[in-house]
């Protein structure tokens, strides 16, 4: 019983050792979206050249040194906003835009 006590014990100690020093040499446990630029959505002109209606909300996700739009997604709620584009998976050319 003694040594079950101590072996746990030690196990709760080094973990919290390592917890602790994991965040004195700055490790992040949170991602941390304050560096991230603010989402960017296209104009009514942008979305005319992809024949988007103008009343959709359109995110546009990656543009090229010009500023033309290469990668974009529909918005149809708040929750399809990316915040950070680095996490979107592949995006296949054969999908076709939903719009609802």
């Amino acid at each position: 019983m003694i040594i079950t006590l101590s072996v746990l014990g030690l196990i709760i100690i080094l973990s919290l050792g390592l917890f602790f020093w994991g965040r004195g040499l700055g490790f992040k446990f949170a991602p941390s979206n304050q560096n991230l630029p603010a989402p960017d959505f296209l104009n009514v002109a942008e979305k005319a050249e992809f024949g988007l209606p103008p009343e959709v909300k359109v995110q546009s996700l990656k543009r090229n040194a010009a500023g033309k739009v290469l990668v974009y997604r529909i918005i149809n709620s708040d929750q399809d906003i990316v915040l950070d584009p680095s996490k979107i998976g592949p995006i296949s050319p054969h999908q076709k835009p939903t719009i609802k």
